[in-house]
C-alpha cells in the first residue's frame, strides 16, 4: 500500500515526510522507495518485537528507521555530544552546565 502510494502521488505524508526533498522527482521516489522496503525488512527481520510494537503504537519513535537499523549512525544526529557533556553548552538564553550524572 506504501509503495502504490508514491508511485500514484497519493500519500502526502510520504510525499511530503522531509522539507529539504522533493518528493515529486524521480531520484528521491527512489530513496522514499527504498525507505519503505528498508523499514519493512528492519521490522521484520532486525529490530525485537517489542521495539516495533512500541514504535506502531506510538510509545516511542524509531528516528531513521529505514537507515538506522543498517547503518551505525542517524541521519539527523548532527551536534556533538560528547563536547556537550564534556564542556556544557546554551540553548537559547540558558546556560547549560556540564552534568554530573546521567
Amino acid at each position: 500500500r506504501e509503495i502504490e502510494g508514491l508511485i500514484e502521488e497519493s500519500n502526502l505524508d510520504l510525499i511530503n515526510e522531509n522539507a529539504n526533498k522533493d518528493g515529486k522527482v524521480i531520484p528521491t521516489q527512489r530513496d522514499l522507495l527504498a525507505g519503505i522496503v528498508a523499514k519493512h525488512y528492519a521490522k521484520t527481520h532486525i529490530l525485537p518485537r517489542d521495539v516495533v510494537q512500541a514504535h506502531e503504537v506510538g510509545d516511542i519513535h524509531y528516528h531513521d528507521l529505514d537507515y538506522a537499523p543498517f547503518f551505525p549512525m542517524f541521519n539527523c544526529m548532527l551536534i556533538d555530544l560528547k563536547g556537550m557533556l564534556t564542556h556544557g553548552f546554551k540553548m537559547g538564553n540558558a546556560e547549560i552546565d556540564t552534568p554530573k550524572s546521567i
